[in-house]
């Protein structure tokens, strides 16, 4: 019996035939991808001491700060989500500014439940958020997620 280190010529058509054959195959195999990142939600945040509010529609925010003496000029901010999946619940993190700004509005956003302590009345409140404002403050609040 004679042995090679290398295969027959039969034996290396078979391997390509066969390798052809399953690359036929599995080009009608159904392919799984995976599924698309879940977009952003839209929400509307709200907090006190000063009373502020932000909404945020995907790469879109407005941010107005409500004091006693009224309402403050209303910032229309562009920005972009961020998703940190490593913290449970997930962290998003919002960062935009207004046009020609460089100073930006960021809100960390975690979904959990969240009660509005100054306020008698409580909309369900989905998401906790902290602001770091263009100006410097750092305001705390509660979001709950809409339809706009």
């Amino acid at each position: 019996m004679k042995t090679s280190a290398y295969p027959s010529r039969h034996s290396a058509l078979g391997a390509f035939l066969l390798t052809l054959a399953s690359v036929v195959l599995c080009s009608r195999c159904p392919v799984v991808q995976a599924a698309p990142p879940s977009s952003p939600p839209k929400l509307i945040c709200q907090g006190n001491e000063p009373s502020w509010l932000l909404r945020i529609h995907g790469k879109a925010a407005a941010f107005r700060l409500l004091g006693a003496a009224g309402q403050g000029p209303e910032l229309k901010l562009q920005g972009s989500y961020r998703r940190l999946d490593s913290l449970k619940p997930p962290l998003l993190a919002w960062r935009g500014a207004t046009v020609g700004s460089r100073r930006d509005l960021v809100a960390f956003i975690s979904e959990r439940a969240c009660a509005d302590t100054m306020n008698g009345e409580n909309p369900p409140f989905t998401h906790a958020v902290q602001l770091s404002t263009p100006d410097g403050q750092v305001l705390v609040g509660c979001c709950r997620a809409v339809e706009f």
